[in-house]
Formats: C-alpha cells, structure tokens, sequence
C-alpha cells in the first residue's frame, strides 16, 4: 500500500513538475525590442530597377525609406508614414517565426498618431510577410513580401 501511494506522489510530482516546466512566452507581451529573427534590412520591390521600399528593424526601431534609382544610383524620396507601422515595440509571439505587434490604446487616440496601429510579420526563409491594419478599417491589408537584404 506504501508503494501504490508513494507511487502515485511521485507520478502526481511528475506531472506537476512538467506542466510548471512548459514557457508561457506566446501569450505575453514583450516590450522593448524587435525579435532577432526579423531584425535587419528587408525591402520590396515596387517598380523593378526603379523604386523599392526599404526596412530596417534594429533592436529598438523600425526604420523605413523609400528608394527611387535616377541615373544608376539609388536615391531617398518621400514615404508617407502612414504606409507603415508607428506603434511601440510591443509584440506577442503567435506561432513559429509569427509576431503580432500591437499599439496601446493610449498611443491610438492621441491625435497625432499615423499609420497602422497594428502589424503581424512572418518569416520564412529568406522573406518577411507583413500583414497591417489601420484603426477605423476592419480588415488587414493584402500581406506584402518582403526580401532579405539591403538594395543600396
């Protein structure tokens, strides 16, 4: 009887250990820096040989530049801010390589917000799917690939 009981501690012990043992790191939110898997330049290519969109996700920022090519070389032009992601550096983990980033509400009414209060980036391979959406709109963009890599 002393063996059955102990017997089923130790099994009652196992499972609590294993189950206490598993992360919760996708259903928190992280703050303060891009994951390292999307981190580095992407760009898309809007006309080929002529104009690209350029992003670069650092540990603290996203950057983005849009790049026209006049006489061989590439040269900075006019993006509007509010094709892109503005919102804070805060993001859940929803599956392998998916990031779901979201602005706080705070940030959304404050009136001088642009551009989408939320963004969901997927990687696979070498390419970075970027999906977002813009508050008043209920519904997400088309997903835009983006390269590996810097154009210039």
């Amino acid at each position: 009887m002393k063996k059955l009981i102990s017997s089923l501690l130790l099994l009652l012990a196992l499972t609590c250990g294993l189950a206490g043992a598993t992360t919760a790191d996708a259903a928190t939110w992280h703050h303060g820096s891009f994951p390292k898997t999307v981190r580095g330049y992407w760009h898309q290519t809007i006309k080929k040989n002529k104009t690209t969109v350029q992003y670069r996700y650092t540990k603290k920022y996203q950057d983005a530049q849009l790049l026209g090519k006049v006489k061989g070389k590439w040269e900075h032009a006019m993006l509007n801010r509010v094709n892109t992601y503005n919102g804070p550096v805060r993001y859940k983990v929803t599956g392998h390589h998916k990031y779901y980033f979201a602005a706080t509400k705070k940030q959304v009414k404050n009136r001088f917000f642009t551009g989408a209060d939320r963004m969901i980036l997927t990687k696979k391979g070498h390419r970075l799917i970027m999906k977002l959406h813009y508050k008043g709109a209920h519904k997400w963009t088309k997903p835009t690939t983006l390269h590996a890599g810097k154009v210039k």
